[in-house]
């Protein structure tokens, strides 16, 4: 697995310790300069090797292998200011006259292809678009699309397809199965990209024996559930036994299993925001506070598990 972080917000030692907290061992960045820029690119070096290419403001362009396989990754920040991003797609151009073999480019391009990537506000023009267009053809560059709703930048009404995934011939010869997913907006105004690079095939682990997790601390009702679930008048064995048995029904119908409760709230969270992206619910808009909210606890109780 590799991560991408584009305009983190943060650097220094404070940009070290949350990445010491992610779990990555290997880390690549050009640091932010206040509020705005930065790229990180975080791997495990054991999964993955990369080696760094180069390194500019607006881009990371990367050496990486997976299970032998060789390829091209370019991480991509591109700069608002539109002379700034035309800087970026010389240097792209200057790659793309390099590169042999596979090559992937993604991240926050914030550039539109077409005039149907925004809503809201004014319309964008021809001559906005004229850049990042040819870009994409001087360099024979493919959209490998998305799967998932259309925009993924928001603020106020204005919404816009900012981030993409972009390919050369050779990736799709190599990875033709490649998916990219846009995730719902969580605690950021740009979606996450997901990019796959074959068909998901998820597999759950069945619990073989049991084990007490640290996160039902965490919830509002244990310690009450605690105080009439164990049995002082019996011995530790058997008090201990019908515990773990009440633990168990109480965890299942009342607490419920983290990873399920993360993937109904996330799947949720899509729904609602799926459809807000077609038309305005000021009672939606509150509910994917609410669920957003809900997941921020969630996850909270998924560090502290996997802690």
């Amino acid at each position: 697995m590799i991560a991408i972080v584009v305009e983190p917000r943060i650097s220094g030692r404070k940009a070290n310790r949350v990445i010491a907290r992610l779990g990555f061992n290997r880390t690549h960045r050009v640091e932010a300069r206040g509020y705005s820029g930065g790229i990180w690119v975080l791997w495990k070096e054991e999964v993955v090797l990369i080696m760094v290419i180069t390194s500019h403001d607006q881009f990371i362009h990367l050496r990486v292998w997976i299970d032998g396989n060789p390829f091209w990754l370019t991480a991509i920040y591109g700069s608002p200011n539109d002379t700034l991003r035309r800087a970026l797609q010389l240097n792209l151009e200057v790659l793309a006259s390099l590169i042999q073999g596979p090559w992937i480019l993604t991240g926050d391009f914030n550039a539109l292809l077409s005039a149907t990537e925004r809503e809201g506000r004014r319309k964008v023009t021809s001559a906005k678009l004229k850049d990042f267009q040819d870009c994409v053809e001087n360099n024979q560059l493919i959209d490998l699309g998305f799967a998932g709703p259309v925009f993924t930048w928001h603020r106020g009404s204005l919404k816009q397809r900012l981030d993409w995934a972009l390919c050369n011939e050779f990736w799709l010869e190599k990875f033709e199965a490649t998916t990219v997913y846009h995730l719902p907006f969580l605690g950021s105004d740009h979606r996450p990209l997901f990019i796959c690079l074959k068909a998901l095939r998820p597999r759950f682990r069945k619990e073989s024996r049991f084990h007490f997790q640290t996160a039902w601390m965490a919830h509002e009702n244990f310690p009450k559930f605690v105080r009439h679930s164990w049995n002082a008048n019996s011995d530790w064995c058997s008090s201990l036994q019908g515990f773990s048995q009440n633990l168990q029904e109480w965890n299942n119908s009342e607490f419920g299993n983290i990873f399920k409760r993360k993937r109904r709230l996330l799947a949720r969270i899509a729904g609602i925001q799926n459809y807000l992206d077609k038309r305005p619910s000021s009672f939606l808009s509150h509910l994917d506070l609410e669920l957003r909210s809900e997941l921020d606890s969630v996850l909270a109780q998924e560090e502290m598990f996997w802690f």
